[in-house]
């Protein structure tokens, strides 16, 4: 379960979670809970886990890289 306002490290945040279930992304593998958190099938809950955390890397190797590109450009990072 992912709960509102949790401080337990996860990759995906509830309002993510709670952006995917309302996109459909979810189907019958997640729902809202009455005090604000989401319920998450626990196999759910480990592949948006995985997929949190290979999106959150691949940004920041792709801001490294873009950050690489501006400064071999001359551009810097403004």
């Amino acid at each position: 379960m992912l709960r509102k306002g949790s401080d337990e490290p996860n990759p995906i945040t509830h309002a993510e979670a709670d952006a995917l279930l309302k996109a459909g992304v979810l189907p019958g593998l997640a729902k809202p809970r009455e005090n604000g958190g989401l319920w998450l099938n626990e196999h759910a809950a480990h592949a948006l886990s995985d997929f949190g955390s290979d999106v959150y890397a691949a940004w920041e190797k792709l801001r490294g890289r873009l950050a690489a590109a501006a400064a071999a450009d001359g551009r810097g990072s403004d």
